[in-house]
């Protein structure tokens, strides 16, 4: 009858332990209740004793005839529900009565890597270790293994103990990323000055993207990263997909101190990624006006040019960089350099609707009258069919201003005002009519 006994659909075994009452809970198992049934959350009373930390009644129900051979997924249902928990004494309790040290929760997670996530004590991942718990298991999700996740939460002596007990510091997740990727991502010095000291491959590349460790460190900015690396014998002009290096990362997010660590290093300044972006281009697309300077003192080609014939003028421009396009000038670089389908730097501030770089490249020299370079379409176009088309009142005003003629006609017969028009921009329409027939 005990068994049956239930108190807001717990069984009575479920109560006594939470309550903590040993004996009504032996009294109950005597009389038969079962310490597997399952209550309507589907926990069982050994699961409930284990989870309010009543390893003496947990204690009792082992000794009652349970073991891993015969309850193998009742205990190992437990064994997570302690690692959770982080309770050793159960989690001993349940290692000496025969469970898998390794088993994986439901979501893939070994109990030695669960344990390292949630920062338990240095002495109690020594005693898992040493009662079995395998260093290189993998968790099933990321395919990481303990040194990974000790590596995640930057703890050097569980990462040490770890190896002392045979973790490979040369194991790669599931995305082939080793811990040293991992410490680098998350730029954990301590960490990744311990794996350069105990091996880890510093060229090892990910399967995304192929990048290595160097490349975490230029993206991140972390200067004191990329020295451990680099003193560690990192490739500074190591390539990863795209043929993109460090150097271009730390240029793409503008931080300067690293782009000057890395030239100090002895980085190519001139090498271009396979799209054809040179060190120079970057620099004039995203600045500041201080690293391109940097790079040009260094050696960088301000005439390097992109494989669509984009220069470092024509990146500024796109991008309203007016420091950069003034020292560009200066230095220079041809207001009216083509590109390969025909687009000037002036074409490409009017697209961009960059109206102050546009005036500042008209003062320089710029020619306004020059198409694109094509035969029809887009291509064709001045800068004052794309400032018409696009609507930008104020370029067409800047234009006008510098005297390009307003009566040009396309290969395909268009005028500006035409392009106004069609495209529904009443105010450029009314002002281009104005404009021809004063």
């Amino acid at each position: 009858m005990a068994k049956h006994l239930k108190e807001g659909g717990a069984p009575w075994l479920h109560i006594a332990c939470l309550k903590g009452w040993y004996v009504l809970a032996g009294n109950l198992m005597d009389a038969g209740a079962d310490p597997l049934e399952l209550a309507p959350n589907q926990t069982s009373a050994l699961d409930r004793a284990i989870m309010v930390g009543e390893i003496t009644i947990a204690k009792s129900m082992l000794e009652r005839g349970m073991n891993a051979a015969t309850h193998r997924s009742a205990l190992q249902n437990a064994l997570h529900w302690v690692v959770r928990a982080q309770s050793m004494d159960a989690i001993k309790l349940l290692v000496e009565y025969g469970v898998d040290i390794n088993v994986h929760d439901q979501s893939g997670w070994p109990p030695l890597q669960l344990l390292i996530s949630n920062g338990v004590d240095i002495k109690d991942i020594k005693w898992m270790l040493e009662h079995g718990a395998d260093p290189n298991a993998r968790n099933d999700s990321k395919g990481r293994t303990a040194l990974h996740t000790a590596t995640g939460v930057d703890d050097v002596p569980i990462m040490r103990l770890l190896m002392e007990h045979g973790a490979k510091v040369e194991v790669a997740d599931w995305e082939g990323r080793t811990s040293l990727h991992a410490s680098s991502m998350l730029r954990h010095l301590a960490a990744i000055q311990f794996l350069i000291d105990n091996g880890a491959d510093i060229e090892a590349q990910e399967h995304d993207h192929r990048r290595r460790a160097i490349h975490h460190a230029a993206l991140g900015g972390d200067v004191d990263m990329a020295k451990a690396l680099v003193a560690g014998g990192a490739d500074v002009d190591a390539q990863q997909d795209g043929g993109r290096r460090a150097l271009h990362h730390a240029l793409v997010q503008g931080h300067e101190d690293i782009v000057r660590f890395l030239i100090d290093a002895g980085v190519d300044v001139n090498a271009q990624d396979d799209d054809g972006h040179a060190p120079i281009h970057l620099s004039a697309n995203y600045g500041p006006l201080s690293v391109l300077e940097l790079l040009t003192e260094c050696g960088a080609d301000l005439h390097a040019k992109h494989e669509t014939g984009w220069t470092a003028l024509h990146f500024a421009s796109s991008t309203g960089e007016n420091d950069i396009v003034d020292r560009l000038l200066a230095r220079g670089l041809n207001v009216n350099e083509r590109c390969l389908c025909g687009g000037t730097p002036l074409r490409v501030a009017t697209r961009k609707g960059h109206a102050s770089t546009v005036r500042l490249l008209l003062s320089r020299g710029a020619d306004a009258d020059i198409s694109g370079g094509g035969q029809g379409g887009v291509d064709a176009w001045t800068p004052l069919f794309v400032a018409s088309r696009n609507g930008n009142y104020a370029i067409v005003e800047i234009l006008l201003e510098h005297g390009v003629d307003v009566n040009a006609v396309t290969h395909d017969g268009y005028t500006a005002l035409t392009e106004a028009i069609l495209q529904g921009h009443e105010r450029v329409a009314s002002f281009l009519t104005a404009y021809a027939t004063r």
